[in-house]
């Protein structure tokens, strides 16, 4: 299980993801990577977010299962992500039809493609915090 550090909380952040960052469409999920360029004070270097609903998925047993099966994957494909990222996986009902071993090299391809996108395309720098007021010169 990951570190509470290491996973998207709120809906601002699944947005924020899903607006700013590149996906990848596998079939049975769809994988989207929001890249950072540095590191954000107090804020782990990857974080995760698994989308399951209840429209996509079906009832609570299948979309807890899906949960498990997804985060194992992120768990064993982690080093395929970049470093600095945010990472949502969008789960649809059709993944029930894929075997572990389907999805896990589906998985693995969509985050070859974003790891890939993100090499030519690095993200901007995160913006300078603002400069010190400039103290000015006494007037005589």
């Amino acid at each position: 299980m990951p570190d509470p550090a290491e996973k998207l909380r709120n809906p601002i952040e699944f947005l924020a993801v899903r607006k700013e960052g590149r996906f990848a469409e596998a079939g049975p999920f769809r994988v989207n990577c929001r890249a950072f360029s540095a590191r954000v004070e107090g804020r782990a270097p990857r974080r995760f977010g698994i989308i399951s609903s209840k429209h996509l998925v079906g009832d609570a047993v299948r979309r807890n299962r899906a949960k498990r099966v997804f985060r194992e994957l992120l768990r064993t494909h982690v080093d395929l992500l970049p470093r600095m990222c945010d990472t949502s996986v969008v789960i649809r009902r059709s993944y029930a039809k894929f075997s572990h071993a389907e999805l896990s090299a589906r998985f693995a391809e969509a985050c070859g493609q974003l790891a890939r996108y993100f090499e030519k395309h690095p993200p901007p720098p995160e913006p300078a915090p603002p400069a010190a007021a400039a103290k000015k010169a006494p007037v005589a």
